[in-house]
């Protein structure tokens, strides 16, 4: 299968703390490759991504460059793809009000409501064309697939009698029946029954090149000391979409932030299958009829 490849241009951050921040989307990319549609409803599955240094070559040049970050995306969750589907729905009924008939929509969603994480090619909305659809978090929660699906949940929490099995009684203090109990019941819980989760996945990835031969410093001549980074799979992206966020390169204090650097990342991509599976024919389905009861017929003679 095939390797995606990208790169992130960036100026080494004057602390060392910065934030760049970039969006993979694998189905465009791949559409592009192959030349046919491969909708973003998918989950693609990632054997591994490679990182990797290059110096892109511009005015101003640096003996160390350094890229350190996370790879975030979605794990599809049954609940994370019970919203999308939800979602998906939505906006294909709305398009049938309003009379749009063309075929070969591709129901495309942004990441996070985020700057450069927000939106896609081809982004799709409902409201606002300005306010697009984003799987995890985004200020306004109704731009949010899974905001929108948890709140249409109802709460599956109970409330538990402290006293049911009797735990903390004989060591209540000051005495029996009085005080607090040794175990109590919380007033969280640590989960929802069918709720999508809007946390981001993570991985961290951390890449560096440095070294300087015949210098003309006064340090000298030392060796170099490089390294390229593998994140091993498999990696499960919801939609495609995996972004990089950039927030630890090597301290650049001397020319203001000039000292370009270029990360480079290989993904390599195993194989996608689609969040909604394809309904059967009926005609298909008649037919899986007969074969069955042909071959019943067939077991019983």
């Amino acid at each position: 299968m095939p390797h995606l490849n990208y790169s992130v241009d960036f100026s080494q951050f004057s602390d060392g703390a910065g934030n760049v921040r970039y969006l993979m989307d694998l189905t465009k990319d791949l559409s592009q490759l192959y030349g046919k549609l491969i909708r973003q409803g998918n989950v693609v599955k990632v054997r591994s991504i490679q990182f990797g240094l290059e110096n892109p070559n511009t005015t101003s040049q640096d003996i160390a460059m350094a890229a350190a970050g996370d790879v975030y995306y979605y794990h599809p969750t049954q609940n994370r793809k019970n919203a999308w589907k939800a979602a998906f729905r939505a906006v294909q009924q709305h398009r049938k009000l309003l009379g749009i008939q063309a075929k070969g929509y591709d129901f495309r969603v942004g990441f996070r409501g985020n700057t450069t994480w927000d939106t896609v090619d081809w982004n799709a909305w409902i409201r606002d064309q300005n306010q697009h659809l984003v799987l995890g978090y985004h200020p306004d929660g109704q731009n949010s697939i899974f905001t929108v699906h948890n709140d249409r949940l109802m709460d599956a929490s109970l409330p538990v009698d402290p006293d049911y099995n009797g735990f903390g009684t004989p060591f209540d203090i000051p005495g029996i029946g009085v005080g607090d109990l040794d175990f109590t019941d919380q007033d969280n819980t640590f989960y929802q029954e069918g709720h999508a989760s809007t946390d981001m996945n993570a991985l961290r990835f951390q890449v560096a090149a440095a070294g300087a031969y015949d210098d003309a410093g006064s340090l000298g001549d030392w060796g170099t000391w490089t390294n390229t980074d593998k994140l091993h799979g498999p990696i499960y992206a919801m939609c495609g979409l995996i972004a990089l966020d950039i927030d630890t390169s090597m301290v650049d204090d001397s020319e203001g932030q000039t000292q370009d650097t270029r990360l480079t990342v290989s993904v390599d991509v195993e194989s996608w299958s689609p969040i909604l599976k394809p309904r059967k024919s009926r005609r298909s389905s008649k037919m899986s009829s007969k074969k069955r009861k042909t071959s019943s017929r067939r077991s019983r003679k």
